[in-house]
């Protein structure tokens, strides 16, 4: 054993560069048969400690070589072992204090479906979705992940919280896309992976990528700081919903949901007080290499509002180191050693120092590394678990006198940017025509906009031309006229004022909310008000239409013109032609009072003067045997007796 003066030293040796070793007593091993081809066979050692110079806590390379009586050098591989003397013994004045450690554990993908934002049942067949499925069961790679990071449920990791679970909403809503398909082999997969995912998270720390883990540092340099805030607003929403939990970083609880992990570093401060001003982030994840001048963990920035922000610095030698395992057989127990051996060193050269572990976004780790790292983490004597919300607290953490920077460099073309932002004003028009914002149609956006092809620009082309398609489809079905005003031409009203009917017909397969406008004039000069009910915001339901109460007040008579249109709730006029009314007020219901009066006081003076005629006493003729006709008195002269009878002419 050769004791390992550094991390810088950690370097295995390889079969062209064994230097010459002297065998250990005791440590060889003979296979009485023929190894086979591609075949492997294992062996085991038990020495002393005091055999091969193990004395001080520390970290010992140990060489082993293979060969025959033809080759004596056939190969040789050597490996790193670190060393944690008796407490009470003789080099126990060389064992450090516990090194805090927390881990970052990442469940971040790829917007593996090409429309992310299409119906559940046209996800549920096709290669991605069993790309995903695969993943999530078996040795697959999120099934790995969830499944290590369960067996830490319970045991020292998960009581001192110190795994911080990171996770992409977007791998959440495809997976729960699966989950909701009718039938099909995938659905059972992404139902139990989900569930196991919430059984794991529950009570745990946890925050959220924006959606897509969208590439956020390159947009707030390029000014789409706003698909930044939408991709956090709507990530949280959806995780939220999944996981039955607030991701809302004022409701934290401690659990410091408000953290952003920029894939690829931050170009300064401007990006730390755009994620602090926009979308409620108050702690930032980088790479130590962002901040080489500072051997902290933790460290504050002051920003330009008088704030401080927090920046939390992963080991960058622990991250390549566990990027760099590979399926190659023995990888998994060489970055197992190794991981123990670096950490050991860190321990030794800064005692009761701490440090954040965190694994390529996209990890892949071989089968049972994942495992046997969380397992190492929790019975490796000189580390002490924490949780990353406790490292983030820090009240002693180092002022920087400058923002990290590291990465962040702009991954999109200025013409990837024009067409990102055509799209978002496309989307943007359309949801502020629907009653209840749409923000799947964002889905699109974040999935071109997403880190993952940061080395691969072709993959963004191809989601972008799926998006634009879709997207542009659904704008030109709002503006096909499918919301209109319903009025007829030409009305007349009974005098200067009354009632215009009017209704909004919505064809559309969503709600709208849509301002009428309205705009008025008269031929003859004369003044014109118009109100309606309702006003404001009118609500059509899908395939509904909705009856508006306009009223019109005119000075004068004559035809008053009207024009109408419909707007969204930013004012922006709809794609249906405005409508035009004419409508003639007149006198008529003026003229029409006058002569009903007049008619009504002719048959009252009529009717007065019959009963006054009615009730006047009848003269004493009429008594003695007046006759009367049609109610009135017979003009009949009383007889003469000088003339003879009445009616009988007489000669004298």
């Amino acid at each position: 054993g050769t004791v390992i003066s550094g991390i810088d030293d950690l370097v295995p040796y390889t079969s062209g560069d064994l230097v010459a070793v002297s065998p250990v007593s005791g440590a060889s091993w003979r296979d009485r048969g023929n190894l086979a081809a591609r075949s492997s066979v294992g062996w085991s050692a038990r020495l002393p400690v005091d055999e091969i110079g193990m004395t001080t806590f520390g970290v010992y390379q140990l060489t082993a070589e293979a060969g025959n009586v033809y080759y004596p050098d056939l190969a040789s591989a050597s490996t790193f072992l670190p060393y944690m003397p008796a407490r009470h013994g003789t080099y126990s004045y060389s064992i450090p204090r516990p090194e805090k450690v927390a881990w970052v554990w990442p469940l971040i993908g790829e917007p593996i479906l090409d429309e992310p934002w299409q119906l559940p049942r046209d996800v549920c067949t096709g290669s991605q979705a069993r790309q995903l499925a695969a993943s999530m069961t078996g040795s697959g790679r999120l099934a790995e992940l969830l499944s290590a990071g369960m067996s830490g449920h319970g045991s020292t990791l998960a009581s001192r919280d110190s795994i911080t679970w990171a996770i992409d909403p977007a791998l959440l809503a495809n997976a729960a896309a699966l989950a909701d398909c009718p039938s099909g082999p995938y659905r059972a997969a992404a139902k139990a992976w989900l569930s196991r995912l919430s059984a794991a998270t529950s009570g745990q720390p946890v925050f959220v990528t924006p959606y897509a883990d969208l590439d956020l540092t390159s947009l707030i340099s390029q000014g789409q700081a706003e698909d930044v805030r939408e991709a956090f607003d709507l990530g949280r929403t959806v995780a939220g919903q999944i996981l039955h939990r607030n991701m809302d970083p004022s409701a934290s609880g401690g659990q410091i949901t408000g953290i952003a992990w920029p894939a690829d570093g931050i170009q300064g401060q401007a990006t730390l007080e755009s994620l602090a001003a926009k979308d409620g982030v108050g702690t930032v994840l980088v790479g130590s290499q962002a901040m080489p001048q500072t051997d902290a963990t933790v460290v504050r920035t002051l920003d330009g509002e008088g704030s401080y922000d927090t920046v939390l610095l992963a080991n960058d030698d622990l991250t390549d180191l566990l990027g760099s395992a590979s399926n190659a057989p023995g990888s998994a127990f060489a970055t197992s050693q190794l991981f123990l051996a670096e950490t050991a060193e860190m321990a030794a050269a800064s005692p009761s120092g701490s440090v954040v572990v965190a694994p390529p976004q996209r990890w892949r780790p071989p089968a049972g590394l994942a495992a046997s790292l969380l397992s190492a983490t929790a019975s490796a004597p000189w580390l002490k678990p924490t949780s990353l919300s406790s490292l983030a607290a820090a009240k002693k953490a180092p002022l920087a006198q400058s923002a990290p920077a590291l990465g962040g460099q702009a991954t999109f073309s200025t013409r990837v940017l024009h067409q990102l932002r055509r799209l978002d004003q496309q989307i943007q028009r359309i949801q502020n025509l629907q009653a209840v914002p749409d923000a799947d149609l964002y889905l699109a956006v974040a999935a071109i906009e997403s880190s993952a092809w940061n080395q691969s620009p072709g993959r963004a082309a191809s989601l972008y031309k799926a998006a634009e398609k879709y997207v542009s489809a659904q704008l030109g079905t709002a503006q096909q006229g499918n919301v209109e005003i319903v009025a007829d031409s030409r009305n007349t009203l009974g005098g200067l004022k009354g009632p215009v009917p009017v209704s909004i017909y919505n064809r559309l397969d969503y709600a709208v909310q849509v301002r009428l406008r309205v705009q008025t004039s008269q031929a003859s000069g004369g003044t014109v008000t118009v109100t309606e009910s309702p006003s404001g915001l009118i609500t059509i339901p899908a395939h509904h239409q909705v009856p508006i109460k306009l009223h019109l007040q005119a000075s004068q008579t004559g035809p008053v013109a009207i024009t109408m249109w419909l707007v969204n709730r930013t004012g922006q006029p709809l794609a249906s032609a405005p409508v035009r009314v004419t409508v003639r007020a007149t006198q008529f219901g003026t003229l029409a009072v006058i002569i009903i009066a007049v008619a009504l006081g002719i048959f009252l003076i009529a009717s007065a003067a019959r009963a006054v005629r009615r009730g006047r006493p009848a003269p004493a003729d009429d008594a003695a045997g007046g006759a009367t006709v049609g109610g009135e008195a017979d003009n009949v002269m009383s007889e003469d007796p000088a003339l003879g009878a009445a009616g009988k002419s007489g000669l004298r």
